[in-house]
């Protein structure tokens, strides 16, 4: 346990940014895409993307690299490659572009933002700040999936996270819980990291006022996103299968993984799919979303 904290406490060592692609097919296949860089662990700068596929009624599809150094780009308009992976981001057109290319994978998806995301949340930890953006929180994505004889078109809505900084709330074993609601014209959101949340509720031309949405956990999962009384609109989310389960420190060397395990726990990361029953201005609708949760083990 020294050897870890005296690890982490080098400079720099506790850097870490990752771009997330959220997205929800229209049928109803969920996507769960980051790329990522940190300087945690003994291996320095090392890149990651773990690209995930989940069918509704098949073997879902894994992708995970792990890049050294020198194949990390961090792009100047947004975005990170590492090696053949990229999201990447055109200001011109506005486009975001997210391309895998393994022999046992290969995607190429645009996403067209249509809303962009609440302010930036930024805040201090010890020494150390941590920032939270979603740069879009609703946009078209289109494209393709290939893995071996099977095939997938691309067609639904997405959301985009970018996350950074030098106090990671991972390493301080805080708990992350998001839920969002994307559909035509309908995106509804909030992140949830600890006490800190940033969130969002546009429907059509209406914008809600989402400061202060709470977020209520139930039996099996269920969440409740409850923007009353600044707001009418409360969204019942129901999970459903399957679901992706990941380890976000797993790029650390054995050793690291061992004695952070007897210091915290394991992180493990949940993505799936939700149905939505949506209360909007007095008016019901059926929604589908996306759920995300990282706790401890």
């Amino acid at each position: 346990m020294i050897a870890l904290l005296a690890l982490l406490a080098c400079d720099g060592l506790t850097d870490q940014e990752t771009w997330e692609v959220f997205a929800i097919n229209d049928d109803l296949a969920v996507l769960d895409a980051r790329l990522g860089t940190t300087n945690t662990g003994l291996l320095r700068g090392q890149g990651h993307v773990r690209f995930d596929w989940l069918f509704t009624d098949e073997v879902p599809v894994y992708h995970g690299r792990d890049g050294l150094p020198e194949e990390v780009e961090h792009l100047p308009d947004g975005g990170l490659r590492v090696g053949p992976d990229a999201l990447s981001h055109d200001p011109e057109s506005g486009f975001w572009q997210l391309e895998v290319r393994d022999e046992e994978a290969r995607a190429r998806l645009e996403l067209r933002p249509t809303l962009g995301g609440p302010a930036p949340l930024t805040w201090e930890d010890g020494d150390g700040h941590w920032t939270v953006e979603a740069p879009v929180v609703l946009g078209d994505v289109r494209g393709y999936l290939k893995s071996g004889a099977r095939d997938a078109l691309v067609d639904g809505h997405a959301v985009i996270f970018h996350r950074h900084g030098d106090a990671a709330p991972t390493l301080a074993g805080q708990a992350r819980h998001g839920v969002y609601i994307l559909g035509d014209d309908l995106s509804i959101g909030l992140d949830q990291t600890g006490a800190r949340a940033t969130s969002w509720a546009i429907a059509g031309d209406l914008a809600f006022d989402a400061r202060d949405a709470r977020l209520a956990i139930g039996e099996r999962g269920r969440m409740v996103i409850d923007l009353r009384p600044t707001a009418d609109v409360v969204a019942h989310v129901l999970p459903r299968r399957p679901r992706s389960v990941r380890r976000p420190l797993e790029h650390l060397v054995w050793l690291e993984r061992w004695l952070l395990r007897i210091w915290r726990g394991t992180p493990v990361r949940r993505v799936q799919g939700a149905k939505v029953r949506l209360l909007l201005g007095g008016q019901a609708l059926e929604a589908r979303g996306v759920i995300v949760d990282l706790g401890w083990e």
